[in-house]
């Protein structure tokens, strides 16, 4: 079966934001509510795992990695339990007396969880690593942590249409696996990535290293890194506040890891005067989980 046929996409949404710094600009900004196609398996998550399965459709396990507050693996181990298929996450880590709400569910759903040091999970490429965790769970399929790789960017590709009616194209980005995936598949509107991590050329080493993509040609992409708040997973009570707000607002939920810092960024680069009177943007909502602490 194919992954995304679990999945109404049809009824995904492009919302209208409302915003006083838009009202001032006149600009329209939709977001793209693929938050609501699945509680754990929602946002990008889906798509980046869609080829990654359906590429391997006699799969019987499945192995992936992340930390213990993961969205990948939330979304892994509920598409797996939905499939069958046996699920293994590799845990960043040692294992913690309690588990968090993460963890219990990844357990809920099914998962098996290997926790190892951070020193041992910094060669999670590794060929060895890898060769050992292909004798521990034979005929298993390894998916790269987020999702990654050439398979991750090719799945991104079907959250876009080839002629969005959009001048740019917005998003919160870590690997940038999906910001690959929209640009490749979108031919006429601006893709601009706010990088969620601290760092220089992070997302343009990640998406090399992964998908052997070199995101420096694509003259459509644009990667804005001043929005990070220090860092992955980096909170201030200002985010949290302007998360509030926008919630109150709008009724559309953006969780503090990735989306409210790209959202936060957008509102402050469009009040700068970076984007045109009268520009169309569409946000693209990665998902994620959402709450206020």
């Amino acid at each position: 079966m194919k992954l995304n046929l679990l999945f109404n996409l049809d009824e995904v949404q492009d919302e209208l934001l409302n915003h006083p710094t838009l009202a001032a600009s006149n600009i329209e900004l939709r977001v793209r509510r693929y938050d609501s196609i699945h509680p754990q398996a929602g946002g990008n998550k889906l798509f980046k795992l869609q080829d990654w399965i359906n590429n391997s459709p006699n799969i019987k396990t499945i192995v992936s990695f992340g930390g213990a507050f993961s969205n990948h693996l939330l979304a892994l181990s509920a598409v797996c339990k939905m499939l069958g298929i046996k699920s293994v996450g590799i845990i960043r880590g040692e294992k913690p007396i309690s588990f968090n709400r993460y963890l219990k569910a990844l357990i809920e759903n099914g998962m098996e969880l290997i926790f190892i040091s951070r020193l041992e999970y910094s060669n999670k490429t590794a060929i060895d690593f890898l060769a050992g965790l292909q004798l521990e769970f034979p005929n298993s399929l390894i998916i790269p942590e987020g999702g990654a790789g050439a398979l991750g960017v090719s799945g991104s590709k079907e959250m876009v249409k080839e002629n969005e009616p959009y001048d740019c194209i917005v998003l919160p980005c870590a690997t940038g696996t999906t910001l690959a995936g929209i640009a490749l598949k979108n031919k006429t509107s601006k893709v601009l990535g706010f990088q969620v991590l601290k760092g220089d050329n992070i997302i343009q080493n990640e998406v090399m290293k992964s998908a052997q993509l070199d995101l420096k040609t694509f003259l459509n992409v644009t990667i804005n890194a001043e929005y990070h708040f220090g860092g992955y997973a980096k909170i201030n009570k200002e985010l949290l506040d302007f998360q509030r707000e926008i919630f109150k607002t709008t009724q559309i939920p953006f969780d503090k890891i990735y989306g409210i810092k790209a959202i936060y960024g957008l509102l402050e680069e469009i009040e700068k005067g970076q984007f045109k009177r009268n520009s169309k943007i569409l946000y693209i909502h990665t998902g994620g989980t959402f709450d206020f602490y």
